[in-house]
């Protein structure tokens, strides 16, 4: 690969963008909407095209136990005389098919993973596609011990703290009041159900009725309905109804007549 002079991002806080003092003045960087990495197929998907990617390692340790490895019995615990290879970062790297800006190299912030710059609450592609897109590469980091950097020399307990609404709070999104995210004013994070936290983890049904359908060619409700039941934690789950693909609007209506809900 050749040399490229990195220009970084750090993610601080909710991941505060300081966009390229660099790239200002590159003229090819100012508008590049047109160019090969972002063609339109025919289906009007923007196409993202690239011209390698992969995912390399970054420093780290070896770390060897005592004693001596018994090539007859590799299953004995203690591990003595192995090895493992661990505290590295883990590098997701992608090029443009047309590379006309600088390289973006996108580091996380605590408690956190490259995903927070590859993904949105709500769907919308994630800064790396972004930059990807004006013809910049993208290396995205994650850091020792976090994400697909796991291993780790330092043993401990995983915490189980339930701590969403701390973040959301210290990441400046907005504040949490009464079990709902108000939104700080002018804030571009969404606020529907679905982006603040997966729907059915984080909403209280306390009170409420919910009764499952769906439509499905073949395969039936199986599970489902006890498994949403057991991950809300709140609220009367009854059994749900699968449909067929071929079930009508008078169908799912009689169906629904039929429960004898009110309102």
């Amino acid at each position: 690969m050749k040399n490229r002079q990195i220009a970084a991002l750090f993610l601080c806080g909710i991941m505060s963008l300081s966009l390229l003092a660099g790239c200002a003045s590159n003229k090819a960087d100012a508008d590049n909407s047109q160019n090969d990495n972002a063609q339109t197929t025919e289906d009007g998907m923007k196409a993202l095209y690239l011209s390698e990617q992969g995912i390399f390692s970054a420093g780290g340790i070896t770390v060897t136990s005592d004693g001596t490895f018994d090539p007859e019995n590799q299953w004995e615990e203690t591990g003595a005389g192995q090895t493992a290879h661990v505290d590295h970062a883990n590098v997701l790297y992608q090029i443009p098919a047309e590379e006309t800006g600088l390289p973006m190299v996108f580091l996380h912030g605590y408690g956190q993973s490259r995903m927070g710059w590859m993904t949105t609450p709500d769907g919308r592609e994630g800064w790396s596609n972004l930059f990807l897109r004006k013809g910049h590469s993208v290396f995205l980091i994650d850091e020792p011990r976090r994400g697909e950097a796991g291993a780790t020399s330092v043993s401990g307990d995983i915490s189980t703290k339930t701590l969403d609404q701390r973040w959301y709070t210290q990441f400046r999104i907005g504040r949490w009041e009464n079990g709902e995210s108000v939104v700080n004013e002018g804030s571009q994070f969404p606020n529907d159900a679905a982006s603040v936290d997966t729907f059915v983890k984080n909403n209280d049904f306390t009170g409420k009725t919910v009764i499952p359908f769906a439509t499905s060619s073949s395969s039936g409700m199986g599970q489902s309905g006890t498994l949403l039941s057991e991950m809300a934690g709140t609220g009367d789950w009854q059994d749900g109804q699968r449909f067929s693909s071929g079930a009508s609007q008078s169908d799912v209506a009689d169906w629904v007549s039929g429960l004898g809900l009110n309102g």
